[in-house]
């Protein structure tokens, strides 16, 4: 982060984040607890060690980065995460896809991170991820510029991706048809429509609106290969394909 993106956060996060200064000392600047959580935020550093680092006692660097994080959302949330509220927003997505990463009726990419935690007290394995270690989920969906625009978060780690997804506040929207999503329409050189999709791994479930990869097990060597041509041969706008290429 450069120092003027720096300074311009602090100058507009002063409002909610200063603290009144007491006869028996200063309170801790703005800058400095912007400072304290973005190194948090950033390298996942300790609040012990932060401790350490700041000089501030390690509850102090705990209420700073609740605050902080509190005000930045509140700050930032309807600008740099603003979920599509209307058709035309959607439609601007999908043309990004397409310009970008020559990919139609794209409406997002989803994934979920494992985000590690200490495990609450007497949790079990509740938390208990694949990897072995305790983690909450993050599951995001990103336009195709890498900018977040849904994102579900706490969800236990032992959950599956495909779980998270089915409870998921975004997936009933997209089955109730509420959020303004585009009807089908053609695919590029193509008449037959197509409906607007968010892409996402084999770990979720296939349905109208989410498009999943092929499982690797499907996708080695040459059942790859063989995949790929099929799918080819069945447009006809592409039958003339140089299959050698």
């Amino acid at each position: 982060m450069s120092s003027d993106l720096f300074e311009d956060l602090v100058k507009k996060l002063e409002p909610l984040i200063k603290r009144q200064d007491t006869h028996l000392r200063q309170s801790i600047s703005p800058a400095e607890r912007l400072a304290v959580t973005l190194r948090h935020l950033a390298t996942g550093e300790s609040q012990e060690s932060l401790s350490y680092t700041f000089r501030l006692g390690q509850s102090t660097i705990s209420g700073i980065i609740k605050d902080t994080c509190r005000a930045l959302i509140s700050l930032l949330q309807e600008t740099h995460l603003k979920f599509p509220d209307s058709e035309l927003a959607w439609k601007v997505i999908v043309h990004d896809y397409m310009e970008r990463w020559n990919f139609p009726n794209c409406l997002g990419a989803m994934d979920g991170k494992h985000i590690r935690i200490d495990p609450p007290l007497q949790s079990g394995s509740s938390y208990f991820n694949y990897k072995e270690t305790f983690s909450i989920v993050l599951l995001g969906v990103v336009d195709a510029q890498l900018r977040f625009i849904f994102v579900d978060v706490g969800t236990n780690g032992r959950i599956s991706g495909r779980g998270i997804w089915n409870k998921c506040a975004l997936k009933h929207h997209l089955q109730k048809n509420d959020i303004n999503i585009p009807p089908p329409s053609p695919l590029p050189g193509t008449e037959q429509d197509f409906p607007y999709v968010i892409i996402g791994d084999e770990g979720f479930s296939l349905s109208t609106n989410v498009l999943i990869s092929y499982s690797k097990e499907q996708c080695t060597g040459k059942k790859r290969e063989e995949f790929i041509i099929t799918d080819y041969l069945e447009r006809d706008d592409v039958r003339k394909i140089h299959l050698e290429s």
